[in-house]
């Protein structure tokens, strides 16, 4: 127990041996003093690193792709509502002007998880990650959005291949 530990600590008791470390992941355990009653809490983190193996870095970086696919496109369709809205619709070229038809409502991030359940059914490649996966995608562009209304950040910016990669 001291070698583990690197304490000597009699309150512990014996408790870490019963315990399954392989359950236990970032968690923290409250552990009292049986000999003293002050009040006394001591804390223990255990943190394990999850190496992954070759065929699942492949699966995480192919599901990486398709969240940088859905924030892209959901990116796309944002701005191109806003830049419809832009000038007037008197003097937009309309070759150099996104036109959108004005019925059209601004895309939110209820609007666009319906969009997405939708293409779910029709592309097949959007059914590989979990749904809950690629609504956190969307959830992170309207937090980006709501920074840049709020806070004064700016524009969001696309993805890139390759930002983010399992090492």
């Amino acid at each position: 127990m001291t070698n583990k530990l690197g304490t000597s600590l009699p309150l512990l008791g014996g408790l870490l041996d019963r315990m399954s470390p392989l359950r236990i992941l970032n968690k923290h355990i409250p552990i009292y003093s049986e000999s003293e009653d002050n009040g006394c809490m001591l804390n223990l983190t255990y943190e394990y690193k999850l190496i992954p193996t070759d065929a699942q870095r492949e699966t995480f970086d192919y599901w990486l792709e398709i969240c940088r696919k859905v924030y892209n496109y959901a990116l796309r369709e944002r701005k191109d509502w806003v830049n419809s809205r832009k000038c007037d619709a008197n003097s937009c070229s309309i070759r150099q002007e996104y036109i959108i038809s004005v019925d059209t409502p601004r895309p939110t991030f209820a609007r666009q998880c319906f969009t997405l359940a939708q293409a779910k059914k029709s592309i097949s490649e959007l059914k590989i990650p979990h749904t809950h996966v690629l609504q956190q995608v969307l959830r992170q562009l309207e937090a980006a959005f709501v920074a840049m209304w709020e806070r004064g950040h700016g524009f969001p910016r696309f993805k890139k291949r390759n930002d983010a990669r399992v090492s």
